[in-house]
């Protein structure tokens, strides 16, 4: 009896823990979801609850191998395989969905640069990282948007739909075409995060060079008293009457973490042979 028992619930079991792989690395990696200020306990019960549902949503609980075929849900060398590639899955994911924010930390710290807080760091509740006064603040209006927009629920839409493109035990990732949508991804990211900070950079760079035209001219002037004044003044000044446009950029930013995302889910079944 003990025996029917276990192989009746082995095949639910097996799914149970490659969804809950799949959920689970994506939950370590995503933006929002792996914010150090969720308790560790509230994201086990989020990723379990998530993990239930799509076993339950994916339809036959026997995972099958990248060729389609029925395989012994008990095998240790499928088991081990399974896990490594679900655990592939989804940190490729929540890295795709991460480096859009990326962009704005690196914009942030551009501008916190340039103004002067280079040397001014805190403490990002979300990250529990040292990051500039500029950067918190952009990084805290990202989530903000995000969030706003729905966008986590999207994030755990695509993951849903993952299940469905690539089911389990059939991750087989086509890594060059990955490495293209990251580089694409990245070189995107990387131009709009510039964009973003290019106005402060330009006017406080302005406003730096003719503090030193005026420091030749008045030597008595102490130019280290009067720049960083003069230098944080100016930035918080162009920053203020930038925001507009910075939300514009931030909420193109969020809907690029879905497409992103969704990008990866789809080639994570392309190396099959």
């Amino acid at each position: 009896m003990y025996g029917l028992t276990f192989e009746a619930v082995a095949p639910f079991l097996t799914a149970l823990g490659l969804a809950t792989t799949r959920v689970g690395a994506l939950m370590m990696s995503a933006p929002v979801f792996q914010a150090a200020s969720i308790p560790a306990n509230l994201k086990a019960t989020i990723t379990f609850v998530l993990s239930v549902l799509v076993v339950l949503r994916s339809g036959p609980l026997l995972p099958t191998t990248p060729d389609g075929l029925a395989v012994d849900p008990t095998s240790a060398a499928f088991l081990i395989s399974a896990v490594v590639r679900e655990l592939m899955a989804g940190a490729l994911m929540g890295l795709a969905a991460s480096a859009v924010f990326a962009a704005v930390q690196m914009a942030g710290g551009l501008m916190g640069i340039q103004m002067g807080f280079s040397v001014a760091n805190v403490i990002d509740p979300t990250t529990r990282q040292q990051n500039g006064l500029v950067t918190q603040l952009l990084n805290l209006m990202a989530v903000l948007i995000f969030l706003s927009l729905d966008g986590h629920l999207y994030l755990l839409k695509a993951l849903f739909d993952s299940f469905q493109l690539v089911p389990l035990g059939q991750v087989a990732p086509d890594l060059g075409a990955l490495m293209e949508i990251f580089m694409t991804l990245g070189t995107g990211l990387f131009a709009l995060g510039l964009n973003m900070a290019l106005p402060i950079v330009c006017v406080v760079l302005f406003v730096n060079v003719g503090l030193a035209l005026s420091m030749r001219a008045v030597p008595q002037i102490n130019i280290f008293a009067v720049g960083f004044i003069l230098s944080i003044g100016v930035g918080f000044i162009v920053l203020l009457r930038a925001l507009p446009s910075e939300g514009g950029a931030l909420e193109q930013m969020s809907a690029q973490v879905v497409e992103a995302t969704g990008a990866v889910a789809e080639r994570l079944g392309d190396g099959r042979p």
